[in-house]
């Protein structure tokens, strides 16, 4: 089974998908500003999604099976062309980081 997290931003939305155990979780969120910083925490009932400092919010997903990937796109949904956003640097942390640690790393 393919378990993923996608980060999808266009225009001024933000879209984080979670696979997991086959099911999805797909949220949808307004941001704005020129340069965004944003952050992704999870374990079992633990997911955190950081935006330039802010929590998002925290959606209860029990199963985290192992992920198989992680991507980050620029699409625009229903059309195939890419947005003007542009990812200068992507980290991935083999641990939980804590939410203190989620905020200092998007804080503007």
């Amino acid at each position: 089974m393919f378990n993923f997290i996608l980060i999808n931003l266009y225009g001024t939305t933000l879209r984080l998908l979670i696979i997991s155990g086959g099911t999805a979780f797909d949220y949808f969120f307004t941001i704005s500003g020129d340069f965004i910083k944003i952050a992704v925490a999870y374990k079992a009932n633990d997911y955190k999604f950081y935006v330039n400092g802010a929590s998002l919010g925290a959606p209860v997903i029990s199963l985290v099976p192992p992920m198989s990937a992680f991507a980050i796109s620029d699409n625009i949904p229903a059309t195939g062309t890419q947005s003007q956003s542009k990812t200068s640097q992507a980290i991935l942390f083999k641990t939980r980081l804590s939410n203190s640690d989620l905020a200092t790393l998007t804080t503007l």
